[in-house]
């Protein structure tokens, strides 16, 4: 029972990083079979899951992170720092998505945000504490990039088609079983190495472009940001890893800036 838990909690968090969010999975205790529970069999059999289906389960994800992370109260400096620039955003309006925002206590180190199909966009202390409002607003209008261009939907669908499957294959009566947990093993792996396309995040980049233009805010603002992640992280860690970057990123985003400015 002790290696299936853990088993799960891997593999809740590999699905939380091929959605774009880097955490640890010993600070996740999450029964991933239960949030799996009604996404399984039948739906892999049918071969599909629908937006409804999806949306469902990462709300669930989510709550179970929220139980998990220490969150900032809502009258913080930092919840109330966030929400003042969430009304410089004019939040588009999506099926089945709700946009709701928190801030999570994070140690100095660790800078990150990320967004989950329903509409869940979070951030951590570090991120804010070293970045300035402008560019803490070109990553939430990055963020929102993520859900409104689905990107966030196609990595969490295509990481369930793929969980549902290994528990249609090893049966509800083989969970726990060497088998079983070799395959969500190597599920995991996989997930763990999951990231955003750099199509999906020149995309995500763009939006984020058009929410500065809209609250009058300096347009190289999400290449510093991007900027403040690379002096912390290179190219290869913390948010960098689920939201890569690379020189023909960012002249893209400063030829974008240019016709913009124009």
């Amino acid at each position: 029972m002790k290696n299936t838990i853990s088993r799960n909690i891997q593999v809740a968090a590999a699905l939380l990083v091929s959605i774009g969010i880097m955490v640890p999975s010993s600070s996740l205790a999450i029964d991933f079979g239960n949030v799996l529970k009604n996404s399984g069999g039948d739906l892999i059999k049918a071969g599909t899951l629908s937006e409804k289906d999806i949306i469902s389960e990462s709300r669930s994800a989510v709550k179970y992170m929220d139980a998990q992370q220490a969150s900032e109260p809502a009258d913080s400096k930092y919840q109330t720092r966030l929400m003042k620039l969430v009304k410089r955003v004019e939040l588009p309006e999506l099926d089945n998505v709700k946009f709701n925002f928190k801030v999570y206590k994070s140690e100095p180190d660790n800078l990150n945000a990320f967004a989950t199909p329903d509409g869940s966009i979070r951030f951590h202390t570090a991120l804010m504490d070293a970045m300035t409002d402008d560019q803490v607003l070109a990553v939430l209008g990055h963020e929102i990039g993520h859900v409104v261009e689905k990107h966030s939907f196609k990595q969490m669908r295509k990481s369930l088609l793929a969980s549902a499957a290994v528990r249609a294959a090893a049966g509800e009566s083989s969970i726990g079983s060497e088998a079983y947990n070799a395959g969500m093993g190597n599920l995991a792996d996989s997930f763990l190495g999951a990231s955003f396309s750099k199509k999906d995040e020149i995309s995500a980049d763009k939006f984020a472009l058009s929410v500065l233009q809209e609250a009058d805010a300096p347009l190289d603002s999400m290449k510093g940001a991007i900027e403040v992640l690379q002096e912390a992280y290179g190219d290869g860690g913390g948010m960098m890893s689920s939201h890569p970057s690379n020189p023909k990123r960012i002249k893209r985003l400063d030829k974008s800036v240019a016709k913009m400015n124009k």
